[in-house]
């Protein structure tokens, strides 16, 4: 009887050890603004026209800024894998949906936290007359 228990116990400890560990994630929390600029980030972008969505899962939770005027607030409040950045959980989350209404461009975006330091920015080009989503979260560090 004691030998099934010590059996089965080893079995599985030994099972555990071959199995694919857990993956760590960390939670962001961020609250601050996304500025809305042109491809040198040197003056604001012109030719766009979208909307700041704050959403979190569930029914009826977003709340939503009209662009522009091109800088806008944003919350996030997700987990984030430790070996490749991807969002694993969201609790909150802000979107930007942008629409150019004229030629093919390149934008840029410039993340600040809550007390205006910048600690983000990345380029996004758009088609003429395309529209893009760009989830906050994937321009954090």
């Amino acid at each position: 009887m004691r030998t099934t228990r010590t059996s089965v116990v080893g079995t599985l400890l030994l099972l555990a050890l071959l199995l694919p560990k857990q993956t760590w994630a960390r939670t962001q929390t961020i609250l601050g603004s996304v500025t809305i600029l042109n491809a040198t980030f040197s003056a604001p972008a012109s030719d766009l026209v979208g909307i700041a969505v704050i959403h979190s899962p569930g029914f009826a939770k977003s709340t939503t800024q009209p662009l522009p005027p091109l800088t806008a607030p944003f919350f996030v409040d997700v987990d984030k894998d430790d070996t490749t950045g991807k969002v694993v959980n969201s609790r909150a989350e802000t979107t930007l949906i942008l629409t150019n209404t004229g030629g093919a461009t390149t934008i840029g975006l410039i993340v600040r936290d809550a007390v205006g330091s910048q600690f983000g920015q990345n380029s996004v080009t758009l088609a003429g007359f395309g529209t893009v989503t760009i989830d906050i979260s994937a321009l954090l560090p």
